[in-house]
């Protein structure tokens, strides 16, 4: 999440649902990791999150290629 800066104890979590994209379930460009705590602060509320974590992904992986 913006603004947390925690290293330890870190989570993947699935931008698009597990349970709802089966499809993207084991694609990287799908996944961010979270600490335990930001993690456990979104459930039940992930689809507002789809568009940042898409956008923090989408830079770093362009950041990758520069």
């Amino acid at each position: 999440m913006p603004g947390c800066k925690k290293k330890k104890k870190l989570n993947v979590h699935h931008i698009e649902r597990w349970a709802d994209a089966a499809h993207l379930r084991y694609e990287t460009f799908n996944m961010i990791t979270l600490c335990r705590e930001c993690h456990d602060s979104i459930k039940d509320k992930e689809s507002h999150y789809v568009p940042l974590f898409q956008d923090l992904v989408r830079k770093n992986e362009n950041n990758k290629r520069h």
